[in-house]
């Protein structure tokens, strides 16, 4: 059975230091995550990466300042964990990686139903989409070391949804 590897929103308008939405604990995580890739691509894991991509009106801009347009440096993902060849990208315009995103359809096409989650942030980003994998009845884990969170609190509410409401293994 093979298993996925996501990381998400590890984008330059999230990292850099002249980032709209610069989240501090990003640059931090990214030594983790690139051993994580590693350990991954080594088991054979599907690497996918799940990127924020918005239009220029999005209406989430009404929430945030504008980020991650399409075509921008912005949206890329950070240098450091430039994806291969063989890796998977996909584009969502909100929180969840599995909204109106071919995520679902692909993870099935290819027989997944294990998945390890890292990248930016721990209670919007990764909890919505770690939601939306246990209700579609994905067995999850979320790579401790490797997410992002915007202050301690946020980190500490997200690790109690995963562990008290989505029952997801922590790792």
């Amino acid at each position: 059975m093979l298993k996925a590897f996501l990381v998400i929103d590890m984008l330059n308008d999230f990292t850099l230091d002249s980032a709209p939405l610069k989240v501090d604990e990003n640059n931090k995580i990214i030594p983790n995550i690139q051993k994580r890739l590693n350990s991954a691509k080594y088991e054979n894991n599907i690497i996918i990466y799940i990127c924020d991509s918005h239009l220029k009106n999005d209406r989430e801009f009404k929430i945030w300042p504008e980020h991650c347009i399409r075509g921008t440096r912005g949206a890329q993902i950070v240098d450091e964990l430039s994806p291969e060849k063989q890796d998977l990208i996909i584009k969502k315009t909100t929180y969840d990686g599995f909204y109106n995103t071919p995520l679902d359809s692909i993870l099935k096409n290819m027989n997944i139903n294990e998945l390890t989650i890292a990248g930016c942030v721990s209670h919007i980003c990764i909890l919505h989409t770690a939601s939306s994998a246990v209700l579609r009845g994905y067995s999850v884990s979320i790579a401790l070391d490797s997410i992002a969170s915007l202050d301690e609190r946020s980190r500490n509410c997200a690790i109690d949804q995963f562990k008290n409401v989505l029952n997801v293994k922590l790792i």
